[in-house]
Formats: C-alpha cells, structure tokens, sequence
C-alpha cells in the first residue's frame, strides 16, 4: 500500500513538475514573440516558405539571445583571465550588438535576418583564423552559410556564397605567400587546402539540398495556399447555398436529437420547439404522424446508407396544418457525418397548388359545384344497391340567353351563382350538386327516396320564390324548370332514370319557357320606358306616324301587327346601354358614341332569344341603316333594308328633330320637314320620305304643319 501510495505521489509530483516548465516554457515563448515580432500572429500560417524561414530566425535568435550570451561570458572570462581585457570587451560589446539589432522591431525582419546571418559568418571567419583548422571555425562558417541558406531569400544567400569563396581564396592566398605565417592559422598551410575544398564542396552540395528542399516546401506551399482558397470558396458557395435555400439541413443521432442544423432553421421554421436539441424530431410534426415518422427512422437506422423519403404535418405558429417532405439518408457510420442525415422541404404551396388544380379538375369554376367530369364519375360510383333509393334533380334555368344577350353575360353569370346557391342550399353535403353545361344542373340524391326528392324540387321552387320577392328585381325573376326521378331497383339503369328526369324538366319547361319570356320582355319594355320618359312618349308617336305610313302603302294585317310592335320595342337595346349615356345632357363623345350605336345589335339578340319578337329581330337590327349603305351597324342600302326599318328610319328622324331633347330644344316641323327633303336620297328612301311629307302637310291627317 505504501509502495502504491508512493507511485501515485510521484507521478502527481511529476505531473505538477511538467505543468510548472509547460507554463515557464510558454511564459519564455511569449516573451521573445513579443520582443522579436510586432504581432504574436505575424508567423502564424504554417503554408507558407516564410513561416519556416521567420520560424527559424526566432529559434535561432533566441539561441543566440541565451545561449550566445552564456558562451559570450564564458570566453570573456577566459580571455580576460590570461590578461586580454581589449578582446573580453569586444566579446562583450559583439554580443550587446548582436542582441538590440536583432530585437529592434522597428527594423523589417529581413534586415534583421541579414544583420545576424553576416555577424555570424564574419565572426565564423574570425574565429577560423584565431584558431586555425584545430578549432570549430571551419564548422561555424559551414554552419553559418547553411544559416545564410535558411534565413535570406535565394538571391540575396547566392551573393553571401559567393563573397564566402572569393574570402575563402584571398585567404588561401595569404597563407601561401606567407602573410599569414605570424598567427595560429599560419602552421596550417599543407592541412589548409585540402580542408577548405572539402569545406566548399560541402556548402555547394548542402546548397543544392537546401534548394531543393526550399523549391518543394515552397511549390508545396502554393499547393496548401490554393487548396485552402479553394476550400474557402466552397465554403462561402456552400454556405450561402444552405443560408438561401428554402430547405433545412439536419443532422440528428440514432435518438432523433439535434447534433446539426442549417443557419435557416429558426427562420424557416419557426414553429419548432425552441428546446429542439433535447427532443426527438418526431415530437415537433403533427401529433396523428409522430409514430409513423417514428417507425421509419427507427426502421432506417437499422440499414446503414439506407434512404427514405416521408411525407408528414405540422402545425404552424397561427395553428394551420402545413405540409413537408423529410429526406432522410442513415450516414451514422460515415466519419464527416456520424447520424442522421435530414432535409426538410415545405410542400405547403405545392400541397395547396394541387388541391386547386383537384378542385378545379372537379369543379366550376363559376358556381364552385362539381362540374360534368365529377357528376359522371360520382354517378358510377353511387350506383350500387346499397345507395338505393338513388334520386336525380335535373334543372335549366329560363330565360338565361336573353339575359345575356340583353342585359350582357356579367348578369347571366350572377343569375347562374344565385341559382347555384339556391340548389346547393337545399341539399344536404351527401347529394351531389353539379353544373352540367350553360344553365343546365343535375342533383343525385343518395338514399332518397321519390317523396322525399318531390319535397327537395318544392324546397328549390319556394326558395326561387323568396328570392324574387326579397330582391324585387325590375327586370327578371329567377326562374328554373326542373324535372326528377327514382331509381328503386338495380334491374334500372342509371342513365334511363336520368332521362325519365329530363324528360319531366322539359315538359314542364315548354309551359313555363314561353310565359317566362314575355314576362321578361314585358318586364324590359317597362325598365325601358322607367329610364327615360322621353323613349316611351317616343315610341308612343312612332306607332301612329308609321301606321299613316303603312296605310298609305297598304301594308298587310301581319305587316301593321309588326310595324307597331317594332315601333314600340326597335330601342329595347338600349336596355344595356349605360344610363349616363342615354341620359347625358350635352353631345356624345365618340366613345359614347361607339357604346350607344351597339343597341341596336343587342336589341336583334334580345328579339332572337324570343319566339314573340323574332318576326321583328331584322327590323330592329336594320332601323339606322341608311339609304345610301352608309348607316349602322351592317351598312345595308337601298332596298336590301328591310321595308318597316325603312319607314321607322324616316319617322324615328322626324320625331328626333321635332321633339325636345336634354341637351337641345326641338326645331320647328317645316324645318324637320326640310331636312327629310334634303336628306331624301341618301339617307332617307326617297319614295317613304314622299309619302311620310305628304302625310304630314295633309290637313285630314292631323299631322298639318
């Protein structure tokens, strides 16, 4: 026990020993960093050629700083000793030198560098020649060339090289023609030759080495210097990578936990747990996916290198259901990585994208009912015995294409979305309510009965109803004809049940399409005549001034019914027409001028969507067409204009220019009269124009001037 408790002490002692030189050792290295060098980082970068040669110079310093001092007083003593006081002072004052130049930071290191690899070659020399060949001087000079070769650039220690050999002969020299015989190196004149080409063979050779050694650590260096400005560049490209894109890189061990994560993470995802490093990953997903993202990391750590890709959820901050993508590659065995590899990629708008691309796929885009493609994919799959009793609703709705084409599609795509809202909302969320085409929409009524579909087509009639009665449209009441049937047994066909719908929706139409439509005309008359007194007195005059017209040219039964229905609906256009425009009190611009002159084409489709005005739609097409083809909206002429567009055309001009308007008064007949003389020909049918003159100057007419 003692021995142990001995061992145990002696190791503590030797460990406290070898702390105490450590710390002596870094405080010493510390101190002559800081009087050889500037900046203690000045030599730092161990890739380059001048890291080793600054190196060098600060251990060689530091030798010559303590041990040159110890030599310095060792020969001061001894020479002192024998007498020689001048050379124990030169000694002395040779090593003060030495030390203030070479810790003299203000000077450049080079020059430092040079300054002591000169003093020490010179003082090689020196000591060669006191001691002869018997001493160190031959070793200190080939030391002090090496030094030379070490410290100074290659330029600068050839030049030192070459001042060596030219000394070393001018020595030679000396010592053969006897000048030298008188000191201690003078005995060595046969020793001497030899002693000095094996001295220079040897500085060459070590010259060559020390080349080459300096031409790889230096090609070496260049080497290291761009590789590392390479692997910089790498990672600044790959960091701004990481920092820019949208994804998180993580790095998790075999438990889940956090050993690594993107710059990005807190940004991207902010909704993660702040206490992220000290919990699975799978705690911060959505709780219904925690377990099976569970399961697959724990079935992927199990496989080294084995990838896998998952979809999950999360909740963020406000606590909607996002989306993402986990990639996740088992690198535990992998060195660089050592876990869990994880990229984690936000599929939220990708998931939103598709579910609108789903939505649309299977939806109107109007209405947001199902469209035709799902109707016809929900109709096969309801079609099974256990959705029996299996109901359909067929609808179209009235009226919809002279509302478009009077009132424009703008209104017809509200009336389609209230009618939609209307269906939809007499339904339950089982049935299937779809827009088929136009305004036509079928319903299938899972597991309803006939009763109970009679009920829902009465529900969609009462709330038509209300709607109509809520809104007091002046216009138009919605309206839909609507048709349904049953399917009770699987010996029935889908598609016949479907028909016998339709078949019932269109019986119903026929008698409610053509009621529909006159009161929808009757409903636009009326709309017409509110918006301006003035076209309704209008039209009233009209009626009488072509009916003297066509008596005079003796028109038929049928031809009058048309000449005073067209008189009183030739401007049922104007029902589209703005009514700043049709109101304005002063002169059209010619905008409004191209807006106003449409009424005449949107009253012909008004006219063309109903059976009671389609005897007139050409003539209310046709009626500021003049005679000359230089009329509107086709440039008809001549008598390529209908005839009662012909006679409206003369009677509609004078009823304009005799009548008071908002932005003019009225001109007197005779000169109304005149302007149809005038114009007669050209803009008006000469052979009407005559007779409509002869009418209006007759006294038993009523109409004399």
């Amino acid at each position: 026990m003692k021995f142990n408790h001995l061992n145990i002490s002696t190791t503590k002692l030797y460990r406290i020993i070898s702390l105490v030189v450590f710390n002596i050792l870094e405080v010493v290295n510390s101190f002559f960093y800081k009087i050889l060098f500037e900046d203690e980082n000045s030599i730092s970068n161990k890739d380059t050629l001048k890291y080793w040669k600054d190196r060098i110079f600060y251990i060689v310093s530091v030798a010559v700083i303590t041990c040159g001092g110890a030599i310095m007083f060792c020969v001061s003593y001894k020479v002192y000793s024998r007498g020689d006081t001048v050379h124990a002072i030169v000694e002395v004052l040779i090593y003060i030198i030495i030390t203030i130049v070479i810790t003299r930071k203000h000077l450049s290191v080079r020059v430092r560098k040079i300054f002591l690899t000169q003093v020490l070659y010179f003082r090689s020399i020196l000591f060669l020649i006191t001691t002869g060949l018997i001493g160190s001087g031959i070793i200190c000079v080939l030391f002090s060339l090496i030094l030379t070769i070490c410290l100074l650039e290659k330029k600068l220690a050839l030049r030192v090289i070459i001042v060596n050999i030219i000394i070393l002969i001018i020595l030679t020299i000396l010592l053969i023609y006897g000048y030298l015989d008188g000191i201690y190196m003078g005995k060595y004149k046969i020793e001497w030759f030899m002693n000095v080409m094996h001295n220079q063979a040897c500085t060459i050779i070590l010259i060559f080495l020390m080349n080459t050694l300096y031409k790889g650590l230096e090609n070496q260096a260049q080497v290291i210097k761009r590789s590392k400005e390479l692997l910089k560049e790498s990672e600044i490209k790959y960091k701004a990578i990481i920092e820019n894109i949208s994804d998180i890189v993580l790095i998790v061990n075999a438990d889940g936990k956090l050993k690594y994560n993107s710059i990005n993470l807190q940004e991207r995802l902010s909704w993660v747990s702040p206490d992220i490093c000290n919990i699975p990953l799978w705690e911060n997903l959505y709780s219904e996916d925690q377990n099976n993202v569970k399961e697959e990391f724990q079935a992927l750590i199990e496989v080294d290198g084995l990838k896998k890709t998952m979809e999950t959820r999360y909740l963020d901050k406000a606590g909607m259901v996002c989306y993402m993508e986990i990639t996740a590659v088992n690198l535990i065995k992998d060195p660089n990585i050592n876990g869990i590899l994880l990229n984690y990629h936000d599929t939220t708008q990708r998931k939103m994208r598709e579910a609108k691309i789903i939505h649309l796929s299977y939806h109107d885009s109007l209405t947001g009912l199902y469209n035709h493609s799902f109707f016809e994919t929900a109709k096969k799959k309801l079609d099974t015995e256990s959705q029996l009793p299996l109901s359909v609703i067929t609808g179209d709705i009235n009226g919809l294409k002279i509302i478009n084409d009077s009132l424009g599609n703008v209104e017809g795509d509200k009336l389609l979305v209230t009618i939609a809202k209307i269906l939809d909302g007499s339904c339950s969320k089982e049935d299937i309510v779809a827009r088929i085409a136009g305004g036509r929409f079928n319903i299938l009524l899972p597991k309803t009965s006939r009763e109970v579909a009679d009920e829902i087509l009465r529900k969609i009639m009462v709330a038509c109803e209300a709607y109509n009665k809520k809104t007091l449209c002046d216009l138009y009441n919605i309206s839909i004809s609507l048709g349904n049937a049953t399917k009770t047994s699987t010996n029935e066909f889908l598609d016949s049940i479907l028909k016998n719908a339709e078949d019932y929706m269109y019986n119903r139409k026929l008698l409610e399409d053509k009621s529909f439509h006159s009161s929808i005309i009757s409903s636009m008359r009326s709309a017409l005549f509110e918006k301006s007194q003035e076209t309704e007195e209008h039209a009233q005059r009209l009626v009488k001034l072509t009916r003297s017209v066509g008596q005079a040219i003796a028109l038929t039964n049928q031809q009058f019914d048309e000449l005073e229905l067209f008189s009183t609906l030739h401007d049922i256009g104007k029902i589209g027409t703005d009514n700043q425009i049709l109101n304005k009190p002063s002169k059209l611009t010619n905008t409004e001028w191209v807006e106003m002159k449409k009424h005449s084409e949107v009253g012909y489709r008004i006219a063309m969507s109903s059976s009671e005005l389609m005897p007139i739609a050409e003539y209310i097409l046709a009626h500021h067409e003049r005679f000359d083809g230089k009329g509107y909206p086709q440039g008809l002429a001549g008598e390529d204009i209908p005839l009662l567009s012909r006679i409206l055309g003369v009677a509609d001009s004078y009823d304009a220019m005799t009548e008071d308007r908002v932005y003019r008064k009225g001109m007197p007949k005779e000169d109304a009269i005149n302007e149809i003389i005038k114009n007669s020909g050209t803009q008006f049918d000469p052979r009407i124009a005559k007779i409509f003159i002869k009418i209006l100057t007759n006294k038993e007419s009523g109409y004399n001037v």
